[in-house]
């Protein structure tokens, strides 16, 4: 009795020193994998940076008197001006902006778009001879003679609105031109679901104000409250004043102030052409030749500054079944992360940027491991399946391709350089197949050299334990 006793207490004892063990086992794979989700790459959104730039500048504490206002204080008569150090978007380069000129005072506004040129409303002009100012980020003051004029000649009121300046001098390098929304911007919107892009507007009395992008030059009242904060209705005396989009930490130019309300204007990117040409008939009209053009923002993604993985998380509840049956999952071109089911029918669609998770209706099943291929593919191997999933990465479609007559327990594999996709065999066969991803032709081959299968297949045993 006392010998059945003490058996039981060292089995106990084995087993707490045993779970002891594989604690610290799985503590120390969770750190690792920590690690690999901090280095994996999220795809790029546009929609969603270009709020970030804003959103992430904004605090619910902040008020339109303290936080909206460029400049703490502004004496046009003595040029003095002191920047608000509380401004909320204070580490954008704003010395573009003329805050004054000798023909509108505060009103009739203008800004930079090349080191030599001004754009304004056509509507809303100041005169060859004018006095226009601009002023450095440390508060010292330029001021230049306008010596040529072109409004767009195209003008009838109130579009195009456009007119261009040319100064009698360039402006030096700490008075920054901003670059304006390329031509072809349209190719880089996303239309992420539930993302409404923040701009950054001016009005006569140079507070910073926060609107919506409706398209073009057209602006709608922001419902998030954070940017609420800071927006207010365009009225008269605003006309000719700029909106930005902010991407990459900088000003790209949307529009000048045609209209009041949330406001709106000529878009800027449909005229590039025409904008250039009245830069060369306002110094035909100087007597000058800059042959300066403005500069279209390059929306490019900064791939030496690569955005991260989302943080994943586990959502409780929001689906049924047990996802731990997903082995395998892929991102496509539009950040859906897709998990396919291991032996349970199962499509995970995960919304990286909503941070929200779906299971589809029509699942799959029996996948472990997929390739990213180059030809815009992702391929999803058949560990206890017939078939290779593909996941279209253009489109987000998943479509299934029966190739194989039996199970042939693939788990891995890998892409050449010739486009075919080299697949080992998960049995002591040392087979391996091939897929080629131009024709979709299937063909199969024997290693010629004996592997330790038994080796590997403690291998894989053991990393099954680990990720498993």
């Amino acid at each position: 009795m006392y010998y059945t006793i003490l058996e039981k207490l060292r089995k106990n004892i084995m087993n707490v020193t045993t779970i002891n063990k594989i604690i610290k086992e799985l503590e120390s794979n969770l750190s690792m994998l920590k690690e690999l989700n901090e280095e994996v790459i999220q795809p790029f959104s546009f929609s969603l940076h270009c709020s970030k730039q804003i959103d992430d500048l904004l605090d619910e504490s902040m008020s339109m008197e303290v936080n909206g206002r460029v400049y703490t204080s502004q004496d046009h008569a003595t040029s003095g001006y002191m920047r608000n150090e509380d401004l909320w978007c204070k580490d954008l380069d704003l010395t573009c902006i003329s805050p004054w000129n000798s023909s509108g005072g505060h009103k009739k506004a203008g800004t930079l778009v090349t080191p030599r040129h001004v754009i304004g409303a056509a509507h809303y002009e100041y005169s060859v001879g004018a006095v226009v100012r601009f002023v450095e980020k440390n508060g010292s003051v330029h001021n230049r003679t306008v010596i040529g004029k072109a409004r767009h000649p195209k003008y009838k009121p109130h579009y195009p609105d456009l007119t261009i300046y040319t100064l009698d001098s360039d402006l030096p390098s700490t008075i920054t031109p901003c670059s304006v929304m390329p031509s072809n911007y349209s190719s880089h919107l996303d239309n992420v679901p539930g993302i409404k892009i923040p701009c950054l507007g001016f009005d006569q009395e140079e507070k910073a104000l926060i609107i919506d992008w409706n398209s073009g030059g057209r602006m709608r009242t922001p419902t998030d409250s954070k940017r609420r904060i800071f927006h207010e209705s365009k009225i008269k005396g605003d006309s000719g004043n700029p909106a930005f989009l902010i991407f990459n930490g900088k000003l790209v130019l949307m529009t000048v102030w045609t209209f009041g309300g949330a406001g709106g204007g000529t878009p800027i990117a449909k005229h590039i052409a025409d904008i250039n040409d009245m830069i060369a008939t306002a110094d035909t009209q100087a007597g000058v030749t800059t042959n300066y053009t403005v500069t279209e923002a390059d929306f490019s993604p900064d791939l030496n500054k690569p955005l991260k993985w989302p943080t994943f998380k586990y959502l409780e509840g929001e689906i049924v079944g047990n996802l731990t049956k997903t082995r395998t999952m892929a991102m496509d071109d539009k950040g859906y992360i897709h998990s396919l089911g291991y032996k349970s029918d199962m499509h995970i669609v995960t919304d990286t940027l909503e941070d929200s998770i779906e299971r589809k209706e029509k699942g799959y099943k029996g996948f472990i491991g997929n390739v990213k291929a180059s030809d815009g593919n992702t391929y999803f191997f058949p560990a206890y399946s017939n078939s290779i999933g593909k996941l279209n990465r253009s489109t987000g479609e998943i479509t299934l391709e029966e190739k194989f007559g039996s199970c042939p327990q693939i788990r891995s594999g890998a892409e050449g350089a010739n486009g075919i996709i080299y697949m080992p065999s998960y049995t002591r066969t040392l087979k391996i197949y091939t897929y080629n991803t131009a024709t979709g032709e299937i063909n199969n081959f024997y290693s010629s050299k004996a592997y330790n299968w038994r080796l590997l297949f403690k291998l894989w045993s053991y990393m099954g334990r680990c990720f498993g």
